[in-house]
C-alpha cells in the first residue's frame, strides 16, 4: 500500500496541549511572521507558480514557526537526512527530475493527496506526544516511530499498537494518559496543514536540494540544521477544525 510506503518518512520529521484556538506569545518576529502567514492563506495547487513544492506539517510545528521564525525540520540525524531536513513533495517548477522517479505528471496528480497524507501522519503523531506532555523540541526518534506504530491502523500492524503503548508506559506515562491521549488523537480524520513553498528555495545560498524517496516523488530540503525561514512559506492551508481554528486567530 502506498500509505505503508510514505509512513517512514512521517517519523524523522518531526506541558500539557494548549487550546488550539490560543495565541502565540507575541513578539516582533512572532508578529511579523503571523502577518506574512495571513496573507499567504489559499489553497496549495500543484499548478499555482507561487508553488516549488508542498509540505505536510502539523499544529505543533507551525507554532514553533510563528515564534522562532522557521520551519524546525528533523530534529534529530537518521540514515539518510540531517538534522534540518525537510521532505517535500515538488511542483513542475523545481528543477528536480534527475531526483525522482515519477513523471511530472505523476507529481503533480499525487502532490495534493500525498501532502494531505504526510500531514495527518504527522499532526495525529505530534498531537499524541504534546497530549502526553512531550514538546515538539523533546520529541525524539523512538517516540516518533512508537506514537506512529501506536496510531497506524490494527490491519496494517497488529503487533505495533501494543508495543507502542507499552513503551510509553515504561516511559512512566499512566496507562489512563496513554489512552486518552490516543483515543483523542486517533478520532481525528483531517489534521495538519500544507504549506506551499517558494520555488526560489532553489537559487538560495544556504539551501540545497538533495533526493529523498524516489519512488514516493518526494526530495528534501537541506538547511544545515538552521530550519527554512518563513518568507519561503509561500501559502498555507489549514485541513482540520483545530487547525482552521488557529489560523483564523492568528
Amino acid at each position: 500500500m502506498r500509505i505503508r510506503r510514505l509512513l517512514p518518512f512521517l517519523i524523522g520529521f518531526m506541558v500539557n496541549y494548549p487550546l488550539m484556538t490560543e495565541r502565540v506569545e507575541e513578539n516582533p518576529l512572532s508578529a511579523e511572521v503571523k502577518r506574512h502567514l495571513r496573507g499567504v492563506v489559499r489553497p496549495i495547487l500543484a499548478d499555482d507558480p507561487r508553488f516549488g513544492a508542498a509540505h505536510g506539517t502539523s499544529l505543533e510545528v507551525v507554532r514553533h514557526l510563528i515564534t522562532h521564525g522557521t520551519i524546525p525540520g528533523r530534529m534529530v540525524p537518521e540514515i539518510h537526512f540531517l538534522p534540518g531536513d525537510i521532505s517535500v513533495y515538488p511542483t513542475a517548477k523545481l528543477n528536480v527530475n534527475h531526483l525522482i522517479d515519477l513523471t511530472p505528471k505523476d507529481e503533480q496528480v499525487n502532490l495534493r493527496e500525498d501532502t494531505r497524507m504526510y500531514a495527518r501522519g504527522i499532526g495525529r503523531t505530534h498531537r499524541f506526544l504534546t497530549l502526553l506532555g512531550i514538546p515538539l523540541s523533546n520529541m525524539d526518534n523512538n517516540d516518533l516511530s512508537n506514537a506512529r506504530d501506536f496510531l497506524s491502523v490494527p490491519d496494517e500492524d497488529e503487533l505495533g499498537q501494543p508495543v507502542a503503548r507499552g513503551y510509553f508506559i515504561q516511559k512512566g506515562f499512566s496507562p489512563d494518559l496513554v489512552d486518552s491521549a490516543f483515543n483523542e488523537a486517533d478520532a481525528i480524520e483531517a489534521c495538519g496543514f500544507l504549506l506551499g513553498i517558494s520555488p526560489e528555495i532553489q537559487n538560495t545560498p544556504g539551501l540545497s536540494i538533495v533526493k529523498g524517496d524516489k519512488q514516493i516523488g518526494d526530495v528534501t530540503i537541506r538547511t544545515f540544521g538552521k530550519g527554512l525561514p518563513y518568507k519561503y512559506i509561500t501559502g498555507i492551508e489549514a485541513l482540520g477544525e483545530a487547525e482552521k481554528a488557529f489560523l483564523a486567530n492568528l
